[in-house]
């Protein structure tokens, strides 16, 4: 926490414990080159490409689905869409991930594998299968694979680990950029909540360390916990972790989200876990 020791040397304790206060330790994800597949080896952490599979876990798909529109231009028109698999955001080696010692705060499990996966169609999908949306309802395939999103927690013999490629193809629209995997390695990042300080505290803090108003901001990064950067107000609630973000800069989506809350996180109930997406 630089910032608050320099406060702590220039006899501000008062601001020191007030910044502390919005402090959170952020693992920010440093990617090597662009990778091949075949040159990562299986199990390490990474950005995109194909999942690193135990036997017992399935390639996580979402249902085929038909969309029927119910008002506005497109009424009486019927979009079907097929069974899709979803695409590999990022898996953490949490073994790797302990021995780098990003995690801070001891927040994380030391061993196992976290998975990160999103259709890409739609954050908010199938929000609307008990039949609230006016415009549209849903008719769905199989209901126990009407999810946008997964998180997935493992912890076995990672012996057991194979890359396992896609049982059906992505839909249209996908990250493509996450076609290609980037080995990544981690480092911690300090972030401050700055907007749970007040603002004359704000303004006070920021003329003593000769810094710039943003500078408290945290920086658009892909990450694990932390302080997410956000366009709009974020869509967390009380006692929400910032589970992982990753940016997106596709169209008018900035960065996607997984939140968790507290109590889930410290049982390891990762799968509790809720997507959402930040929009310009």
């Amino acid at each position: 926490m630089e910032l608050v020791d320099r406060l702590i040397k220039a006899h501000r304790e008062d601001l020191a414990e007030k910044l502390k206060s919005t402090w959170k330790n952020a693992i920010v994800f440093l990617c090597t080159d662009d990778s091949e597949e075949s040159d990562i080896p299986v199990g390490a952490s990474k950005v995109g490409g194909y999942p690193d599979l135990p036997p017992e876990i399935e390639f996580p798909v979402i249902s085929a689905f038909k969309r029927i529109w119910l008002k506005g231009p497109s009424a009486g028109n019927c979009e079907e869409f097929p069974e899709a698999a979803m695409q590999l955001m990022a898996q953490i080696n949490l073994s790797e991930l302990a021995q780098s010692g990003a995690d801070v705060e001891n927040v994380l499990p030391k061993t196992g594998m976290l998975y990160f996966f999103n259709s890409h169609f739609g954050y908010d999908v199938f929000s609307d299968c008990d039949g609230s949306d006016p415009y549209y309802r849903l008719e769905v395939d199989k209901p126990e694979y009407a999810n946008a999103a997964k998180v997935i927690y493992w912890d076995g013999d990672m012996s057991t680990l194979r890359r396992v490629e896609p049982p059906h193809p992505y839909f249209d629209g996908v990250m493509l950029c996450l076609s290609e995997p980037f080995a990544i390695t981690f480092d911690s990042e300090d972030n401050y909540d700055h907007e749970l300080l007040d603002s004359d505290d704000y303004e006070e803090i920021c003329q003593l360390l000769d810094i710039e108003d943003d500078d408290l901001v945290p920086i658009m990064s892909d990450k694990l916990l932390g302080v997410p950067w956000t366009v709009n107000p974020r869509e967390m609630r009380r006692d929400d972790v910032n589970l992982f973000q990753m940016r997106d800069d596709e169209g008018c989506i900035v960065s996607d989200f997984w939140a968790i809350n507290n109590d889930d996180l410290k049982s390891g109930n990762f799968s509790a876990a809720r997507f959402w997406v930040d929009c310009d």
